[in-house]
């Protein structure tokens, strides 16, 4: 289900990004990334908080923290995630481009497998909906892109 959400909206975000311009799709991205993973969080907390079960004893079923990951994920894949991707053919001289943008593509699914396996270090020490806000920070870089 993620990949056919990020399949659609990088389609549909490679269209406005001509029409909106970098600037606006990397504001608007980021700020829908950080208040889904805020929603997402305090989703995760009241869960948590209630022990999993709603006051009548069954098991708490939520689809808020679902619906937020969808959300996040396309918030993310609009500009975030399309943006940077764009711009490296822009960023080298043409002699170069080639062996530079294989470089940063490299450097960037490095850095996104150390953060993965980050991850699970931080959910034991912080707690999930610690880590969820704490995360909420991060498409805040975005702004200053």
């Amino acid at each position: 289900m993620i990949g056919v959400i990020r399949l659609l909206v990088t389609a549909v975000g490679t269209m406005l990004l001509p029409r909106l311009g970098r600037r606006p799709l990397l504001l608007f991205s980021a700020a829908g990334a950080a208040i889904t993973m805020a929603i997402s969080g305090e989703f995760s907390r009241r869960l948590i908080a209630g022990g999993g079960v709603d006051a009548d004893g069954t098991a708490a079923v939520s689809w808020g923290p679902l619906i937020c990951v969808a959300l996040y994920v396309m918030a993310g894949t609009i500009g975030v995630d399309l943006v940077p991707w764009t711009m490296t053919a822009e960023l080298f001289p043409a002699d170069i481009r080639v062996g530079s943008q294989g470089l940063v593509l490299s450097l960037a699914h490095v850095i996104m497998f150390l953060a993965l396996q980050v991850y699970r270090e931080m959910h034991r020490l912080i707690g999930e909906s610690c880590l969820l806000k704490q995360l909420l920070h991060f498409p805040h870089l975005a702004y200053y892109v």
